[in-house]
């Protein structure tokens, strides 16, 4: 044993011997040097930066307007604590887009910039806040709330900037957006760097997870892999100099055993490299962003294991041919056949596969429509076995080629409905114009095949539609709840008086039917209906409200539930019967009682794993949960069992819901659609359309080639899931309604060490049956 110990000592010493290694060592203590004095401070949020009001110009004319009043308000408020310099600037300058003779838009931009710095200045006054300016306005935060019942005097600077903050937010729910909490203000040394951002504390762990992932894959899974092989190539070809191999086998040895023990040693001299570098890194997030997660260290393993895949390659062409210049060419040239595999079968999945994956089935009538991922209606052609297009509205046609390019489609792209109304025979949409700015209200009738009109806009912030218990459609917005009371296809046209035109206010077919203190809903939010009872359940602000149907038609407020943990966290929920189900970001499951609030149970089945969607059956009995990483399971509510359906797709389920009369279905393999009766989950009928061109050569042709090849730029994702647990990565941490991608942590990890295995075993035959 010794013997091959001695020659894995030759290894290192003819690495180290090389110059490019100690200018790779002081270019990584150079940049260890760099990232060292880099760190964070939390503060709390309270300035207004140019993307929180996304129509200063708006905010500007509110504010001016309040000029000449007398009356007590939050707009009057701002403009009597401006200085009078600026309010005469304000009063003057003509705004593009409102005055009609604004000519100077330089004027514009430097009161505009002068105005926005005195707001920031006026949120750092403790006495900004006076209770007649402010008693009208709806204090629905608990952070502002809190905040106020502690007394200004007794509030440091920060947190009373962060109040007048909260207090222009309460004031301006349509102008100024929500903030988190906190804010990261990136520190270099003693020095801020950059303006704060606002983020939520919990969030920078994450965070740095993702920065550590991102930089293990290029910095060190490419750029480092690169100059490893440069360093380690000429190992094996040296082998074969004039008298060193022949004064190695001259020993007791074997052939196969020298060759491993060469191989050996190139790895073990990388690890040093790796473990100096990544050890580093660890140090500098642990010393300085407070994240000691000793989980970062597994990537010096899988780095190493990463480098053995392409040196395995090195070193069989190091066998064959001989030359370092061959062993560095050719495994280029493999790195860049697996690169280019690997981007083809991820850009196919993300770009086209994913985003014709089926997440919702709308009954209409005796047949129903399924919905993909970019809210695309579509019915079954049983003649073409094929899925076909309908009720597409002109603005999702202008937004298609956008969304094709997205990872994962956010809320503000993504239609709500359709929602079909069996009075009028009809499909409904609220979908956003592109870009996205309102949203648009669509009809199709079935006498038209589905034709996707528009006449009027939706409610703004239309985030569901619901039938009520009379079949009347009820649409939930951000501001409030409305009831579709007249033609919405209906344009009205302005009155022609001799010869003039008189415009008149279009009058709207929603009739507003919100509570008396109406419940405003701020991402992340979500509504869903009880079929049971025809309550309304409500999230936002991690506070849940129960509303339903008074006698005279507008809505109650009902019930009220606060979740545990933080105000903005994301959730989804489900309520059916007497239950109600709450999903949670880090992958709990809460049974509560619907009317009570009351925990019954608490399930994590996916670990951290998000679920996505929650339905329940019209009967309230049964619930199922659609994890991101593709696993349904059922609750029974009667039973009060918990399990996994045992349903064909699992892993690959995209979406699972209820049709009236309580059967299942159940979305997998993308385009499949599976019916099942309950709760025998017996297969009643299957919806599997033909694969297309694009589909056979993805999974005939790319497919097949992509798992002959190793996987090893996928190897950062075996890094991110050890590091989070999770399955899945997410691009919006706030809506858990929106697609996750993939990480299949564990398939490029094996296919990799398959195909290493077999590049050694070829390795060592050769070796042994060469003549030298």
């Amino acid at each position: 044993m010794s013997k091959y110990l001695a020659i894995i000592k030759d290894s290192l010493r003819e690495a180290l011997a090389s110059r490019v290694l100690w200018i790779v060592l002081v270019l990584i203590t150079l940049l260890l040097m760099v990232l060292a004095p880099l760190s964070y401070r939390e503060d709390l949020t309270w300035q207004m930066r140019d993307n929180d009001v996304p129509e200063w110009p708006e905010l500007m004319v509110i504010v001016r307007d309040e000029a000449e009043s007398t009356k007590p308000s939050p707009a009057h408020r701002i403009w009597s604590l401006l200085p009078k310099k600026h309010q005469t600037a304000l009063a003057k300058v003509k705004i593009p887009g409102v005055d009609q003779d604004a000519q100077n838009p330089f004027e514009f931009l430097r009161v505009f910039g002068k105005f926005k710095r005195e707001i920031n200045t006026l949120l750092q006054r403790r006495d900004f806040y006076d209770d007649e300016s402010f008693n009208d306005v709806q204090m629905l935060s608990n952070e502002l709330r809190e905040l106020r019942g502690e007394g200004i005097d007794e509030l440091s600077d920060q947190e009373v900037a962060r109040f007048n903050r909260l207090l222009m937010e309460a004031s301006f729910p349509e102008r100024i957006r929500i903030s988190p909490p906190t804010s990261i203000q990136v520190v270099y040394g003693w020095s801020n760097v950059l303006e704060p951002f606002p983020q939520r504390g919990s969030s920078v762990r994450e965070s740095v997870q993702l920065t550590a992932a991102w930089v293990m894959k290029w910095f060190v899974g490419a750029i480092g892999i690169v100059i490893a092989i440069l360093v380690t190539a000429p190992i094996i070809p040296q082998m074969f100099d004039p008298g060193s191999l022949h004064l190695l086998l001259s020993k007791p040895i074997s052939r196969w055993l020298l060759f491993l023990s060469k191989f050996v040693g190139g790895c073990a001299f990388i690890m040093i490299g790796a473990t100096y570098l990544i050890g580093g890194l660890w140090l500098i997030l642990g010393a300085r962003f407070g994240v000691w997660d000793a989980n970062i260290l597994l990537s010096i393993p899988i780095y190493l294991f990463v480098f053995a895949i392409y040196y395995s390659v090195s070193s069989l062409i190091g066998i064959v041919w001989r030359s370092p210049i061959v062993c560095v060419a050719l495994t280029v040239v493999f790195w860049m056949t697996c690169f280019i595999l690997g981007v083809m079968k991820i850009e196919f999945e993300t770009r086209i596969w994913n985003k014709t994956r089926l997440v919702n089935v709308i009954e209409v009538g005796d047949t129903f429509l399924v919905a993909n991922e970019m809210g695309i209606s579509q019915e079954w052609d049983a003649d073409s076995r094929q899925w076909q297009q309908v009720f597409v509205s002109q603005d999702q046609k202008e937004a298609r080629p956008v969304m094709m390019f997205m990872t994962s489609i956010p809320r503000e792209f993504r239609p709500v409905g359709p929602l079909y109304d069996e009075k009028e025979d009809r499909l409904l949409s609220a979908t956003p114009m592109f870009p996205p700015t309102k949203m648009n209200f669509y009809v199709g009738d079935r006498t038209s095949d589905w034709e996707a009109e528009t006449a009027i806009t939706a409610p703004s912030g239309t985030l569901g539609m619901f039938h009520e218990e009379n079949g009347d459609v009820l649409v939930v917005a951000s501001m409030g709840l409305y009831r579709l009371v007249g033609d919405p296809t209906k344009k009205q046209e302005p009155i022609k008086l001799w010869n003039f035109t008189i415009p008149l206010s279009k009058s709207s077919p929603f009739q507003k039917v919100s509570p008396e203190e109406p419940v405003l809903l701020t991402q992340p939010s979500m509504a869903t209906m009880n079929q049971s009872n025809h309550e309304l359940a409500l999230y936002t602000r991690a506070s849940i409200t129960i509303v339903r149907k008074g006698d005279d038609g507008q809505y109650v407020v009902e019930r009220t539930h606060e979740l545990d943990g933080e105000e903005r966290q994301p959730a989804v929920i489900g309520v059916g019967g007497n239950t109600l189900v709450v999903g949670r970001d880090d992958g709990r499951l809460q049974i509560l009682d619907a009317t009570s609030f009351e925990l019954s149970h608490e399930f994590q089945p996916e670990g951290p794993n998000q679920p996505r969607f929650i339905n329940a059956s019209p009967d309230g009995r049964w619930f199922s949960i659609v994890f991101h990483n593709g696993n349904l399971w059922m609750y029974d509510a009667e039973s009060t069992e918990f399990k996994k359906a045992r349903v064909t797709g699992q892993g690959d389920i995209s979406s699972a819901t209820f049709s009236r009369d309580n059967q299942l279905f159940v979305c997998d393999h993308t385009v499949r659609l599976s019916r099942y009766e309950l709760p025998s989950l017996k297969l009643v009928r299957r919806y599997s359309p033909k694969l297309d061109w694009l589909a056979r050569f993805y999974r005939y042709g790319l497919v097949p080639l992509y798992s002959l090849f190793p996987k090893p730029g996928e190897l950062d994702k075996t890094f991110q899931y050890l590091l989070s647990g999770k399955e899945t990565a997410s691009n919006n941490r706030s809506d858990m309604a929106a697609s996750q991608q993939s990480l299949d942590p564990w398939t490029p990890l094996w296919s990799s060490a398959l195909f290493t295995l077999v590049m050694l075993i070829a390795a060592c035959v050769y070796i042994e049956w060469q003549e030298f």
